[in-house]
């Protein structure tokens, strides 16, 4: 496979997962309006980490089935090949999520950039060489800053912790330490 056919396959997908990522990420952040569930929901949501990545995981399969419809004239893909995509997104996502700072807030501003490369790309049909060279760049510094974002943070944590768990740190705790605020107000 020459690298303009590998680069064509890697367009298809990079449209539904950086959209999907910014749905996921305003999904996350519409959680301060959590209250409008039931108390029964709440408490499930608040207290079972397992629930909470099955949402994550549930909001993504539907949203790229969704967003592959609508960019495919309502033709449905392949359930395999959505799960596919669901899955690596999900693994995208528990990387984008396990970062140092600087690395969040930066692969947040290459994933909005990228999406802007893209909507560009689209526009002007994947024929202007400048839009299709500078969505295939930012694609590489995105992966990049999210690998190194996350060994960094990795490291970090190992550090930090003389009992330190694989499983708890990829999916994570019901509770952030108290040493790490949240509210800017307090």
């Amino acid at each position: 496979m020459n690298n303009n056919k590998m680069f064509d396959k890697l367009d298809d997908i990079i449209k539904p997962i950086i959209a999907g990522l910014i749905v996921l990420i305003l999904a996350i952040c519409g959680n301060y309006v959590g209250n409008t569930l039931s108390c029964h929901t709440q408490r499930l949501l608040k207290n079972n980490m397992k629930a909470k990545h099955a949402i994550v995981f549930l909001s993504l399969f539907v949203g790229i089935d969704a967003l592959f419809q609508q960019t495919h004239n309502q033709q449905r893909q392949n359930p395999l090949h959505t799960l596919g995509m669901t899955a690596f997104l999900y693994i995208l996502f528990l990387l984008f999520t396990r970062m140092t700072k600087t690395f969040t807030i930066l692969a947040f501003f290459l994933t909005v950039s990228l999406y802007l490369v893209d909507l560009f790309n689209d526009y002007f049909k994947g024929t202007h060489d400048t839009v299709v060279y500078a969505k295939r760049g930012l694609s590489i510094l995105l992966a990049l800053c999210i690998f190194v974002g996350f060994i960094l943070y990795l490291k970090e944590k190992i550090d930090q912790k003389n009992d330190f768990s694989f499983k708890t740190f990829i999916f994570g705790i019901t509770k952030c330490d108290k040493s790490i605020k949240l509210d800017n107000n307090k």
